[in-house]
Order: C-alpha cells, then structure tokens, then sequence
C-alpha cells in the first residue's frame, strides 16, 4: 500500500496574508508558520528525515504536487523467473527505492545480478489464525482469467501481482524461493494443486506470511548468518517449524533448492539455455560466491557452450563452494567440466 503523504503547501503558511489587503506593517507571525516549520524540520538534521522515511511519509510542497501527481511510478527491471521486462509500481518518490537493482529495458538476463535479501516496502501483520478458504481466495485473486476453469493457474502477470501485494523484489532470489516452495512444474505458473498443498503445508494465507517466510528462507539460505531453529510464533506467522529441517543442513536445502531450479528451467530440453543459465545463477550463485559473477562474465562473453547440461549445473556449485576465490586449491587434474577447465586457465592468465 502507499505510504501516506504529509503536504506543505504555502497556502498553511499565507492563510493570513491572502486573506488582508497588502500594508506595511510586518505581517503577523502566523504567516511565517510554513517557513519556521521548514526551517525546525531542517534543524532536527538527519535524524527527523530518517524517521520520516521509516513512518512512510514524503512531503510534497504545492509546486512538486504536480509533477508527482501520478498515483504510482512504473520502474523497469528484469526479472529471470519470468523472462521478460517488466515494471514495478512505487510510491511517487523523488528517487527511485534503494531496495530495488534498476536495469535498462534492453539489458540481456545474463547480465542481470541482484541483492538477494530484499527487504519489503511495508509490513503487514495480521493476527487472524490460517484460513484454507483464505488462501484459496488469494489464488482465485491472481490466477489468470484466460486460462480455463477446469486448469486455473496463477501465470506469469499474476506472479508479478501476488509479489507486489506481498513487497517482494520480482528481480531477487524470492520469487523463485517460492517455486521451489510449492514445488511448481512450469516456470513461472503455479497451478492450483501446487498452491493448495503449499499453502496447506506452510500454513501461508495472505502476502504477509508469504513475504514472512520467503524473507525467512532468504537468510537462512542465501546468507551466512547464524540462524536458530524458528519457533512457532501468534498466529500471525506461518508454520515455522515446517520449515526447521533447512535449519539443520542449510547447505544440503540450498543444494536442493539450486538444483530443483535446473529441473524446472529446462522444462522438456536436455539442456537450459545459456542465458538462461546465466540469469539464474547471477540470482542464486553470484551473491554467494565471488567465483560465479566472475564466472557467468566471462562464459557470456565467450559463449563457449549453447546449453548448459547437469554436469556442469552441479558441478558449477561444487566449484564455488570448494575453490577459493585466488584458485589457489583448485586441482587441475580434478574431473572437472571443460568449461570450468577453461575459466580457470582464463582466470590464472590474469594474474600474469
């Protein structure tokens, strides 16, 4: 939702003198109140403006009310769940949110690298227990009315909505933590069986507990903060303990979760498309390991495959995670794909 917008017009500070013909005289204090609130508000430094931003509230003087008078502002960025530009609906601000990476309309998905964590433009909180009826009006909200109703989904236009609701960052690693939530088939579509039994499971009903849990999974798998095993909280969370088992072996359920998203980009190929590879791993690699931006650079830059097999999808994480940054313990004589062979021998020749 938007946040409220707090207007200073120089109407609340010239109430007094519009309203008196002109004289000589000083005008009476009450007509400085718009100046002496601006010049208090400047005073408090930092500290004021910051809390303004924290409550939600921009002010708008009456000559910046026109320009900002649309509702909304529409901000173009890629998003590689779905595979096309599409456009995010802020509040009408002076700049664009730092939470958000702002890329050019034609920029190529392989060059798409995004902040995983991503915190949401508002929090909501609702303290009404899980509702299965509840959820399924949530489905019914975003699925696609062209799709028939024998086989309703929620498509790709419907993602992007459900996401907005919940203040998550189509561009980040959240949306395709959702999928491999629901374990969904097709990419960026969730069916209503996926919806009903992920819903069910982790007891998810509105865009709150959806951005609650994604944000929970977002560090827990994304970061190397420590994090205790959650517990169960009033009944505005989700089913936290569902989720508990990642907690135990966090590497082994971001394994599962990378390796879910091979099954689901290639769909009925053998392969995923190189640039389609490259988008997902500036999404769930590049902010976890130094060695994938650099590698996703330079395997664009070179193309020296069109498609990218199981082999190299596994061993690609194997490699981030066991090789440090200098190369310093790769092994050369370890099996390693050729692709990964050649980087390396690229990345050593600039050392020298």
């Amino acid at each position: 939702m938007p946040p409220k917008r707090k207007r200073t017009t120089a109407a609340d500070g010239d109430q007094t003198a519009t309203s008196s013909p002109a004289t000589n005289e000083k005008p009476p204090p009450k007509a400085k109140g718009a100046a002496a609130k601006k010049t208090n508000s400047a005073a408090k430094g930092g500290r004021g403006r910051k809390k303004e931003q924290e409550e939600g509230v921009i002010e708008i003087s009456e000559d910046e009310e026109e320009d900002s008078a649309p509702a909304k502002k529409r901000t173009k960025y890629v998003c590689p769940l779905i595979e096309r530009v599409i456009c995010l609906r802020v509040p009408p601000t002076r700049s664009v949110p730092n939470q958000y990476k702002i890329l050019q309309a034609d920029t190529p998905l392989s060059l798409c690298f995004c902040a995983s964590s991503i915190m949401p433009i508002y929090t909501q909180t609702d303290s009404t227990p899980y509702s299965d009826a509840r959820a399924l009006q949530l489905f019914n909200t975003n699925a696609d009315p062209e799709l028939p109703a024998t086989n309703p989904a929620i498509g790709s236009e419907g993602l992007e909505q459900l996401c907005e609701a919940a203040g998550i960052n189509m561009a980040g690693v959240q949306p395709l933590l959702l999928a491999w939530l629901l374990q969904c088939k097709v990419m960026g579509q969730i069916t209503k069986a996926e919806w009903i039994a992920g819903t069910q499971q982790y007891r998810i009903d509105t865009p709150a507990r959806i951005a609650a849990i994604l944000n929970d999974l977002d560090e827990l798998l994304m970061t190397d903060r420590s994090v205790k095993a959650y517990k169960p909280k009033p009944a505005d969370a989700y089913n936290r303990e569902a989720i508990n088992s990642y907690v135990l072996d966090r590497q082994a359920a971001f394994t599962s979760f990378y390796n879910f998203w091979f099954g689901l980009a290639k769909g009925d190929a053998r392969n995923v498309e190189l640039e389609m590879a490259c988008a997902l791993w500036g999404v769930l690699l590049a902010p976890k390991f130094p060695l994938a931006g650099t590698f996703v650079e330079w395997i664009t830059e070179k193309k020296t495959v069109k498609g990218v097999n199981k082999d190299l999808w596994s061993m690609l994480l194997e490699f981030c995670q066991t090789v440090d940054p200098a190369l310093s313990n790769f092994d050369n004589d370890g099996a390693w794909p050729t692709a990964i062979d050649d980087f390396v021998e690229w990345k050593k020749a600039q050392y020298h």
